[in-house]
């Protein structure tokens, strides 16, 4: 039995008609970025998480679940979009497999995660340059004219989220 079982069934009996709302997140091999709203998360990868996760999928897939563990229990119930221009991605999201242990550990922590807060999560892969936000964000770390940009592109009421280490453990009982 999962520890974190509290008796609600997370099978939805309603056709999805659209999304309540929508998350986007972005990796480069340096950090990793991502919105929500109006709140936002730029992490510099420390050289641990670079010493043993290595290539961009990998980063990108570990970029969402930090976003879906950051933002889990403000998308309680709700069904959202997540953009990502990381096809590996959106395709391991959608259909919830890899071959990789490292990608299918991540797809297995978001699967808990929609278990846990009850949402339903659909991906879409999206053009790099469609992605403007959280790509500045996930360079922001490499020079300070990435994050300059980002608060011209963006008003004032946009808050910055702080990245607790706690959120780089699967919780996943798995």
């Amino acid at each position: 039995m999962l520890p974190h079982f509290h008796s609600v069934s997370v099978i939805k009996t309603s056709p999805w008609l659209g999304p309540d709302t929508v998350i986007a997140t972005d990796a480069c091999l340096k950090g990793c970025g991502g919105t929500f709203q109006n709140s936002y998360f730029s992490y510099k990868f420390s050289q641990e998480i670079l010493d043993s996760v290595h290539g961009i999928n990998k980063l990108e897939a570990l970029a969402v679940t930090l976003a879906l563990k950051l933002w889990g229990k403000d998308l309680r119930g709700l069904r959202f979009m997540l953009n990502c221009d990381n096809l590996v991605t959106v395709t391991i999201i959608n259909s919830g497999r890899a071959k990789d242990p490292f990608l299918q550990a991540c797809a297995r922590e978001i699967a808990f995660l929609a278990c846990k807060y009850e949402f339903e999560v659909h991906a879409t892969h999206i053009a790099g340059v469609e992605n403007r936000l959280p790509d500045l964000l996930s360079r922001a770390c490499l020079n300070i004219k990435y994050m300059d940009q980002f608060h011209l592109d963006t008003d004032n009421s946009w808050s910055q989220e702080v990245i607790s280490s706690v959120l780089w453990k699967f919780s996943c009982p798995w």
